[in-house]
């Protein structure tokens, strides 16, 4: 609940920004809202915030090209690094929070079937967590 306001928000606004002149790639037909279904997206949610990828990837269509980058200063559970890599865009992706970290990237290791890995090192995903787990206890 964002507020204790007398109705029940069916929104939630995107703020998003480009550098330069905005370039639009999506059609002129669609609406400020958008019904999305929920259901099926993930085996389970794991993030209070959780977004089905089709919320990020209709913007990201809508506002980039192919090979272009996006930039997701609060990545989450990777809902817009799953919908980049979906739709053909790198993602530059932050989150400060390591088990967020690890959740996105699981995600999109199971949307993609591929193994992420640490640049630099290229230890996988698995050892670099339970790395870090050994450091905790």
């Amino acid at each position: 609940m964002l507020s204790r306001g007398h109705f029940h928000w069916q929104h939630e606004p995107a703020w998003y920004c480009v550098r330069g002149k905005a370039h639009w790639s999506g059609d002129r037909k669609q609406s400020t809202l958008w019904t999305i279904p929920n259901r099926d997206q993930d085996a389970t949610t794991v993030h209070g915030t959780q977004k089905p990828v089709e919320c990020m990837r209709r913007p990201i269509l809508n506002n980039s090209s192919p090979g272009q980058a996006i930039y997701e200063p609060f990545a989450g559970s990777g809902t817009t690094l799953i919908a980049a890599e979906s739709t053909k865009r790198s993602c530059l992706a932050m989150e400060l929070d390591p088990a967020y970290v690890d959740v996105c990237l699981m995600r999109w290791e199971a949307f993609t079937g591929q193994q992420a890995v640490l640049e630099g090192d290229g230890r996988s995903l698995a050892e670099v967590s339970a790395e870090r787990r050994e450091v905790a206890a």
